[in-house]
């Protein structure tokens, strides 16, 4: 159902529904229930699932309150953008400590409740995570919103010089709850992030240019040699004239 409506959500034109017949080995317990259904349209709402009971199809007990939390799923949205912290841009410069910013954008969060968002830093032409010393590149921000939609930056460190000429992508993954405190709803991520080809999460490492020739130096160094072999074939010419004298 959509919270918003008190309406039966349509997917191309379906109602999404679900059922599962069992064998109860106890008067009390519980059974799941699984909806699959594509949520990309309803990013922002609030559905709620109304349950009903048979026996013998007959209709004996309902759960339908369309103000119940428990009954109640936010669908919710996150998008990323990384750039250099010294650039502003899409490309990194080059240091052994260089900060990488993920801008990561939200929607349909509850207000009031603590999120963490945990990143890792990944090579695209490999498709693997970033690994320096030993350890892979990642950052994390817990925070703890008033609105449901808004923004959060997550902070990463990494040596460029050993990755000129490479593409590095950032993936972000949302969980309700905190880490540090040890109270993650679950260790599953409430919404993730992962696109290789995503040019918003992606920066790029430009190869170093390399030190121009000097060619003043090099034309004098030239200069230099000339006159030498100048100077050279003149102390011969005037040693063999006084030699014939």
């Amino acid at each position: 159902m959509d919270k918003e409506t008190a309406e039966p959500i349509l997917i191309n034109g379906e109602y999404v529904t679900s059922s599962v017949i069992f064998v109860p080995a106890e008067k009390d317990g519980q059974t799941d229930v699984y909806f699959e259904f594509d949520a990309s349209e309803l990013v922002g709402k609030t559905v709620v699932v109304f349950e009903s009971l048979f026996y013998e199809s007959v209709e004996i007990a309902v759960h339908a309150d369309i103000e119940d939390d428990e009954q109640s799923i936010n669908i919710i949205n996150i998008r990323t953008t990384a750039v250099d912290a010294e650039s502003g841009t899409h490309t990194a410069t080059w240091k052994r400590d260089t900060e990488i910013i993920d801008t990561v954008s939200y929607t349909g969060l509850t207000p009031g409740k603590t999120y963490t968002v945990y990143g890792t830093v990944m090579l695209k032409g490999t498709g693997e995570e970033l690994y320096q010393d030993g350890m892979p590149v990642t950052g994390m921000t817990e925070f703890t919103l008033e609105e449901p939609d808004g923004t959060v930056d997550v902070s990463f460190t990494l040596n460029t010089f050993v990755l000129q000429n490479m593409d590095i992508v950032v993936f972000e993954y949302l969980f309700a709850g905190s880490v540090t405190d040890g109270n993650l709803e679950s260790e599953t991520p409430i919404a993730t992030h992962e696109d290789l080809n995503d040019e918003d999460q992606t920066v790029y490492v430009p190869e170093m240019p390399r030190e121009p020739v000097n060619t003043e130096v090099n034309s004098h160094i030239g200069l230099y040699f000339t006159a030498m072999l100048t100077s050279g074939a003149g102390l011969v010419w005037l040693y063999n004239r006084k030699k014939r004298r």
